[in-house]
């Protein structure tokens, strides 16, 4: 491999690198959006009885999903 090859692959390497955090961030961004608009339709939508039931109800997570949700002991 030369020395110009080597400076396009790396040059190449850099770009998909600058690439894939532009993605990341969009990607970031996009879920701040969507759940914001969720907390949002919720606050709107939602009726009383059950804001005040999930605010004051414990949700029992079942054992095979309890290893996705570390806190809750």
């Amino acid at each position: 491999m030369t020395d110009e090859q080597f400076r396009e692959l790396r040059q190449l390497l850099l770009d998909l690198q600058v690439r894939v955090s532009e993605l990341e961030m969009h990607l970031k961004r996009q879920d701040e959006i969507a759940s914001h608009r969720q907390s949002l339709i919720f606050e709107w939508c939602a009726p009383l009885k059950y804001k005040n039931a999930m605010l004051t109800t414990e949700i029992d997570i079942p054992d095979d999903l309890r290893k996705f949700f570390p806190d809750q002991n």
